[in-house]
């Protein structure tokens, strides 16, 4: 073969790799190209999203901040509201101004500017099947007769993010969050109270030492020490245990399922409001009277017939020496309430070498307590009453004669261990000593159920899409 054919051959082989190369570069190029197009098509798309989104956040977020656009100056949805907000350019723009300010729409996308809308429609659901419809452009068709309106409504905001011929709609449904009002209800029950035996606990304990019980009949005579009756019981919920068998004169039963509750109640009205008590103080019979404590100088005047009450509720301590005397003719009854409370304002303590209430008819004062602490009594006295303290621990110093009866929570130390004797009255099982309240459960009804319209509470529902 000659040089000459030889040199030809080479240049085609040359021109056809150069044609080649050449077809797979303008290949290359067309599909970078392409793909450049691609991406920048698929970031206006979610740079659209992004701004109709932000958008729609922007006008539902100052539509929950001032609910009242969605009103017309009586306070009501008119129908035309959303047609005059429908396609408003959003950014600058002051809902309810009715007009964009200049710096409307400062937003662009490589440099090309983005028109970004919003329009507000209603629908509202009648009480009939039909129902209110909106157009996409937000007119409103509806029945007119609002006297059917239902008060569950919606309101659709949609925002719309515009570059040439590309747009994106982001949708936001605000549908009224319902509320529904409850009453919360609580029970009371109002149980009368009578005094069954001398001495009664929740919690088990001894009765040992000197401590002895008895009883007699007020109905019929004064205590005689020289000759009791036979029905000074003692009991308990739990264990009593009788060190010496004959200091009781009466029955001692354990496990004895004695109804051990009181709840304290404010009264509805009182006569008057005693404050922090502690001198001398006038009571009417009949009256009703609120105390922030008893001090120990306290002195109660009653003054009243025998069938009057004298009633006080006492929200703290009560320190209780010599404390009742009578002024007129009769013995009108005292009747203390009183409410648990923090010990550290005081004690509740019975004190003196005096008799204390009424011995010879100790009905004649009754106290029932809700009190969670130490109740004391102390010193060498006579008590006559009716104590019902189902939440306190008794502490018994001294020497004296209990007349009446006493129930408690417990005994401190869980004994009565001591020179106290327990004198009970047998008229007291013929009437009631007082009247105890037991609070119930408290039970919720629902009652109706509201909207919220115009408070900016609704449920929202988002929904975006490419438009056009």
């Amino acid at each position: 073969m000659s040089k000459n054919h030889t040199r030809r051959g080479n240049m085609l082989i040359a021109m056809t790799i150069v044609v080649v190369v050449m077809g797979l570069t303008a290949s290359m190029i067309d599909q970078t190209t392409g793909e450049a197009n691609a991406s920048r098509a698929r970031e206006e798309n979610e740079r659209l999203r992004i701004a109709a989104e932000s958008a729609a956040n922007i006008v539902t977020a100052a539509l929950r901040k001032d609910p009242s656009v969605l009103k017309d100056s009586a306070g009501t949805i008119a129908d035309a509201k959303p047609a005059t907000l429908s396609a408003t350019p959003l950014y600058g723009f002051s809902l309810g101004s009715g007009t964009p300010s200049s710096a409307a729409n400062p937003l662009t996308i490589f440099g090309v500017p983005v028109t970004v809308t919003y329009g507000l429609t209603y629908q509202k659901k009648l009480s009939s099947a039909t129902a209110s419809t909106v157009d996409k452009s937000g007119a409103i068709t509806t029945d007119k007769d609002t006297t059917t309106l239902k008060t569950d409504e919606t309101f659709i905001v949609r925002t719309t993010a515009r570059l040439g011929k590309k747009a994106y709609n982001v949708d936001v449904w605000m549908q009224e969050l319902p509320i529904d009002t409850t009453v919360e209800t609580t029970t009371f029950t109002t149980l009368s109270y009578t005094a069954s035996r001398g001495l009664g606990a929740d919690d088990g304990y001894q009765y040992k030492g000197a401590a002895k019980t008895d009883s007699w009949d007020s109905a019929k005579a004064d205590y005689d020490a020289k000759h009791p009756g036979s029905m000074g019981d003692i009991a308990s919920n739990g264990i009593v245990d009788v060190a010496k068998a004959g200091n009781v004169n009466g029955t001692a039963t354990s496990n004895a399922k004695m109804d051990m509750a009181f709840d304290y109640v404010e009264p509805g009205s009182v006569t008057s409001d005693l404050g922090d008590l502690n001198k001398a103080q006038a009571l009417k019979g009949g009256g009703i009277y609120k105390a922030s404590s008893l001090g120990s100088d306290t002195v109660l005047s009653l003054d009243g017939s025998d069938s009057d009450v004298v009633t006080i509720y006492l929200d703290g301590p009560f320190s209780m020496q010599n404390t009742i005397k009578y002024t007129g003719s009769g013995t009108p009854k005292l009747l203390i309430y009183q409410n648990d409370y923090d010990s550290t304002k005081g004690g509740t303590t019975f004190n003196g070498n005096n008799a204390t209430g009424i011995l010879k008819d100790p009905s004649k004062f009754v106290m029932a307590s809700a009190y969670s602490g130490n109740i004391t009594f102390n010193g060498n006295a006579s008590w006559g009453g009716v104590l019902y303290a189902p939440n306190a621990n008794i502490k018994l110093n001294g020497t004296f004669d209990y007349f009446g009866s006493l129930i408690v929570k417990s005994m401190d130390r869980g004994e009565v261990n001591g020179s106290f004797a327990f004198h009970f009255d047998e008229n007291l099982k013929r009437q009631p000593a007082v009247d105890l309240t037991i609070q119930g459960p408290t039970v919720t009804t629902p009652t109706t159920r509201t909207y919220a319209t115009g408070s900016g509470k609704y449920r929202l529902a988002m929904r975006a899409f490419p438009g056009n």
